[in-house]
């Protein structure tokens, strides 16, 4: 038997417009407070669909950014 299982994949899209897929978020987030790392990847994971991609979540707030 086979369960579905969710797989997350973190792009960056930087304040230039260029944007990295597929990055390690932990390199990327710990450069700075670790209590910002866990306030944005609550907010990634609440926003992140089943299926599909989800809305851009900024750092370090974790608020919803609206294109």
């Amino acid at each position: 038997m086979r369960r579905p299982k969710r797989v997350l994949h973190y792009d960056a899209r930087w304040e230039d417009g260029r944007v990295a897929y597929d990055i390690n978020l932990v390199d990327l987030m710990y450069r700075r407070a670790p209590a910002d790392y866990v306030v944005v990847k609550k907010a990634m994971e609440q926003h992140c669909p089943l299926v599909g991609t989800g809305p851009w979540v900024g750092y370090p707030w974790g608020n919803v950014i609206a294109d």
